[in-house]
């Protein structure tokens, strides 16, 4: 399931099968080519981009919040 966000370099948590075959055949090729690993490679590239695109997600609601979270800290500070 694709989840869509307001940044258009995070606009999904899941890559798309052509994203995960380019970067699929990125490793396979750094890794000397290797017969038989196919669905290793495979596997390692879904993880890469989609640990990427919710560490860029998160980073984003990160510097979205943090006004928010400066004026909490501030109005607990003058009590």
């Amino acid at each position: 399931m694709k989840r869509t966000t307001k940044y258009m370099s995070a606009t999904r948590f899941e890559a798309t099968d052509q994203e995960i075959a380019v970067c699929a055949y990125c490793i396979w090729e750094q890794e000397g080519k290797p017969e038989g690993r196919a669905l290793d490679h495979w596997l390692q590239a879904e993880f890469q981009l989609t640990a990427s695109s919710w560490h860029e997600f998160l980073w984003h609601e990160e510097q979205r919040l943090r006004p928010f979270h400066t004026d909490l800290v501030a109005a607990e500070l003058r009590g």
